[in-house]
């Protein structure tokens, strides 16, 4: 972390959390009216549990999104989380 600029910072979270909770809220507010099964994938990384020197903000961005991607489907299944 100490290597990157802030905005080589700020664009990694960008792509890697920001992007993906920005594209799923969008797919299920314009997918809602259909009566369909609906399946949202995100691509998350191992290094969201496998830590590695120098990846702090991906690994951080990457496991934000496992937990996003797990609350925001057990929220549509009607699940608490």
């Amino acid at each position: 972390m100490e290597h990157g600029s802030t905005e080589e910072l700020t664009t990694s979270v960008h792509v890697n959390l920001l992007a993906p909770i920005l594209l799923t809220s969008m797919f299920i507010w314009f997918s809602q009216h259909l009566q369909i099964p609906k399946r949202v994938l995100n691509v998350s990384s191992m290094s969201s549990k496998n830590h590695l020197s120098g990846m702090s903000v991906y690994s951080a961005a990457k496991a934000g999104l496992d937990v996003f991607s797990k609350y925001v489907g057990n929220e549509r299944r009607g699940h608490l989380c």
